[in-house]
């Protein structure tokens, strides 16, 4: 239970709800026509990372801890009313293996990524 300050300094108790997900994978096959989303520089979301959001929205979850994203690199990305930040391997060069074998997120929603943003 949180208590925030109403605009006449009453106190009002806000409840919000977190949880810890072990989703396997957020990895779609490569070629997919059917991925719905794009980032700016014009590389493609996966699907999964849509029915992840689905999910945190039907269970009016505020914040989820995500394991097992299998996706490599840092990024924040959006996706209607949520914010998915991750962090995973590093892009493997040229020659180094491309084993996926972890990955990390936090998935905010609207209330909760801007909290964070106010520090």
């Amino acid at each position: 239970m949180v208590q925030a300050k109403t605009k006449r300094n009453a106190p009002r108790k806000k409840t919000f709800f977190v949880s810890t997900w072990n989703v396997r994978s957020l990895l779609e096959a490569s070629g997919d026509d059917r991925i719905r989303r794009r980032r700016a520089d014009d590389r493609a979301v996966d699907r999964k990372l849509d029915l992840l959001i689905e999910e945190f929205e039907r269970y009016r979850v505020s914040i989820a801890a995500v394991q097992e994203t299998k996706w490599f690199g840092a990024d924040v990305w959006s996706a209607g009313e949520a914010t998915f930040l991750h962090s995973g391997r590093p892009l493997p060069v040229a020659g180094q293996d491309f084993a996926r074998g972890e990955g990390v997120g936090i998935l905010l929603n609207k209330e909760m990524m801007s909290a964070w943003r106010r520090g």
